[in-house]
């Protein structure tokens, strides 16, 4: 939820409550951000446009479910290459839309690195018209992503790309937030 101050907080809050919630109940990725849309949409006088991404990891799968709102994509890096999983359809939380959020399977093999990431390093909604892959700066590490163990490792790979320039110009930021899995 973009924003500061108390009002920012008590509405992070009550999303993340309603998240744990759903979450418990088994819902998948699309419907959990179907229910966070209404509860954005009753919460507030002004409702705010939120964009979110949620993922889920059956246990025992060799796979990864997601939905998004809005939100920039998942990327996966697998032997050196890299790519976004792509937009199932889906809106921004607190939008006046009623068509739901579709979800996408991707199958996972062991020692690929799935990023999920907002602000900072990776815009996460890219000016109109213009190619979310060639848009996101953490593509161009593909190969230095190759062989990583961990989601230290991969957070030690955007540092360092951020602090020398290196890397497809990777930008730093305070508000950078970068979450990684590696499948093994």
């Amino acid at each position: 939820m973009a924003g500061h101050g108390p009002a920012r907080t008590a509405d992070t809050a009550t999303l993340l409550g309603a998240l744990r919630g759903v979450a418990l109940t088994g819902a998948g990725p699309g419907e959990l951000l179907d229910v966070l849309g209404q509860v954005v949409a009753a919460s507030t006088p002004r409702t705010p446009m939120v964009s979110a991404l949620c993922c889920r990891i059956p246990p025992g799968s060799r796979s990864v479910v997601w939905a998004q709102a809005g939100h920039a994509a998942p990327l996966l890096f697998r032997a050196g290459g890299g790519r976004s999983l792509g937009h199932p359809a889906g809106h921004l939380l607190g939008a006046p839309r009623d068509i739901g959020h579709a979800e996408h399977r991707t199958a996972l093999a062991p020692g690929d690195l799935l990023v999920l990431r907002a602000g900072g390093p990776v815009p996460a909604a890219p000016d109109a018209g213009a190619a979310r892959e060639a848009a996101d700066a953490l593509l161009p590490l593909a190969p230095r992503f190759a062989g990583v163990a961990g989601a230290r490792q991969a957070a030690r790979v955007v540092r360092e790309a951020a602090r020398t320039g290196a890397g497809g110009g990777v930008p730093g930021g305070a508000d950078a937030l970068l979450l990684a899995l590696v499948r093994g």
